[in-house]
């Protein structure tokens, strides 16, 4: 599993980046190469991220569970509606944050 979020993107020294934690030395990465801000801002987005395609993916359960009897159209579009909402929420706070870093 990886370091729970937030993660957030800060000057490191005077040409490096780092991905860091809550903690005052909790880094998570450095960047060293060229586009350091930009790379430190996308990584630091990858928890927002990674719970945006969890949300996904029960979106798609919830389309794709055609076992279950027990469910009727009605019920599972009213399902899938709901969880639609909820990704769509999560996927725009990951991309304000990776655009706007945080």
């Amino acid at each position: 599993m990886h370091t729970p979020g937030p993660w957030r993107a800060e000057q490191f020294g005077e040409v490096q980046w780092a991905v860091k934690t809550e903690g005052e030395w909790d880094f998570i990465c450095t960047t060293s190469q060229g586009n350091d801000e930009d790379n430190a801002i996308l990584i630091a987005g990858a928890p927002d991220m990674f719970t945006a395609l969890e949300a996904q993916e029960r979106l798609d359960k919830i389309w794709d569970d055609t076992e279950s009897k027990a469910f009727g159209m009605a019920k599972k579009i009213k399902l899938w509606e709901e969880a639609s909402r909820e990704a769509i929420r999560l996927r725009k706070i990951a991309l304000d944050k990776v655009r706007n870093n945080g």
